[in-house]
């Protein structure tokens, strides 16, 4: 009896001041918006970190400074992610603006992980410079069916014994249809006035040479192999690297400095932007489109707006460094 009167008292209570039928707005907490970090829409994002108080943003960078160092259980040595270094912020910055420079009115889709923060931050910028994003999207992909081989002194790429089922490309290929990545898509874009880019961070180059060869075998199927190599491009982000750049579509090469070479590899800090894709998971359940970053990934690119943004969108301005400070304070070397 006693807890069916307090229901009824705290029931009207609750009621009182409201009217009938009026909506309860219920706002989220400084602490709920600063947990949000909505990387997958940049206009989102931008609006996002907008509404952040001063001290939710420096709450935000010290979570940031938490997880700039990496320390193998295994062998305790220490990884710094390079974003930690304002140099390859600056050449983050400065190659992303060069593929909206190039490919300003083209299709642009970034291959998998390796190029995912080059893609996600070009993005970003045209975002920040009130410009349409236009057609920038990622293709979840990982590793590849291809390896390097010599013949005499041609360089080639040959089948590995493991390769996809006749099932695991079906369904591969639908989900590229449903990027607009089918030949017929790539080609119709082109007689519309745009080109497809494959955007590929560059080591042997299997991966990239893989994911090419599913879409030539595929034109070839519907006759139009020829129309589908004027249509497609490929631009090539390489380091000391030397991939065989001639056996790719058109591909255009972007020469990285060494010192943003891992950002592409940096699996270790648990920071994809793509998820792990690989032939294997083709014929299964997964949608790629469901895969949700990390924590660690979301933080990561609130460390590069923050950055652009504190920076006046000045890549000359971008200062940050974690290397003098908490580099020492974990015991990281510091070049």
């Amino acid at each position: 009896m006693k807890l069916l009167v307090t229901f009824f008292c705290l029931f009207g209570t609750l009621a009182l001041g409201m009217e009938e039928g009026a909506p309860i707005n219920v706002q989220p907490s400084e602490h709920q918006i600063q947990q949000q970090i909505p990387i997958e829409s940049p206009h989102e994002f931008l609006a996002w970190y907008n509404l952040l108080s001063q001290e939710a943003k420096q709450a935000l960078r010290n979570e940031v400074r938490g997880i700039f160092f990496y320390t193998c259980p295994c062998c305790g040595e220490c990884t710094e992610h390079p974003l930690a270094r304002a140099k390859v912020l600056k050449l983050l910055v400065a190659h992303a603006k060069q593929l909206l420079k190039s490919y300003g009115h083209d299709r642009i889709f970034g291959l998998g992980q390796s190029p995912a923060y080059f893609v996600e931050t070009a993005k970003l910028l045209q975002v920040l410079y009130g410009k349409p994003i236009g057609h920038i999207k990622k293709i979840d992909f990982s590793g590849s069916f291809l390896k390097s081989s010599k013949k005499g002194l041609v360089p080639a790429y040959v089948l590995k014994h493991q390769r996809p089922s006749r099932k695991e490309l079906s369904y591969y290929r639908q989900y590229l249809t449903s990027l607009g990545l089918d030949p017929i898509s790539i080609i119709n874009a082109y007689f519309g006035g745009a080109r497809t880019i494959i955007v590929d961070y560059a080591n042997s180059g299997c991966g990239l040479a893989s994911f090419l060869m599913i879409l030539k075998n595929w034109a070839k199927e519907l006759g139009c192999h020829r129309a589908l190599c004027t249509a497609l491009h490929t631009d090539i982000l390489v380091t000391q690297h030397k991939a065989p750049l001639h056996l790719f579509i058109n591909p255009c090469k972007h020469q990285l400095n060494q010192n943003i070479e891992y950002l592409g590899c940096t699996d270790e800090f648990d920071d994809r932007l793509v998820s792990h894709f690989s032939f294997k998971y083709w014929k299964e359940k997964f949608d790629p489109a469901h895969f949700s970053p990390s924590r660690n990934a979301r933080l990561f690119m609130f460390h590069v707006l923050d950055q652009l943004m504190l920076s006046g969108l000045d890549p000359k301005r971008l200062r940050y460094t974690m290397s003098e400070t908490y580099g020492e304070i974990f015991g990281c070397p510091i070049d």
